[in-house]
């Protein structure tokens, strides 16, 4: 599946307990990262002997796990952080926590174009 997936530390690694990527394989992506081939953050994590666990996968692009980026802390979105009530993300079918997301998706597509010509 093409799309974002959200993985969950069992420990703190310094300040953060999420690593959010995306990917054109979901799974061949995340299996890279849990076995220590992922990029260098996760590759330290597990050198630390961290468990990681994907803790959510949701369709969508690139932008997607961007918008996700910018409007952090990712933990609200994790089921395994607020198992009772971790709000589902704009784009994967909740109404979400923002209303600018098209907003912000239209600006960053005009950057993108004007930075193209």
């Amino acid at each position: 599946m093409r799309g974002v997936y959200l993985l969950h530390f069992a420990s703190p690694f310094g300040l953060q307990q999420h690593y959010v990527g995306w990917s054109s394989d979901v799974d061949r992506r995340v299996a890279h990262h849990l076995a220590g081939d992922g990029g260098e953050f996760t590759r330290s994590v597990f050198r630390r002997g961290i468990v990681m666990t994907l803790a959510a996968s949701w369709p969508g692009e690139h932008a997607y796990e961007l918008w996700l980026k910018k409007h952090g802390p990712v933990a609200r979105f994790c089921p395994l952080c607020s198992p009772d009530g971790y709000l589902l993300p704009p784009f994967a079918g909740g109404s979400g926590p923002y209303v600018g997301q098209r907003a912000w998706l239209a600006r960053r597509a005009a950057r993108q174009a004007s930075d193209s010509r």
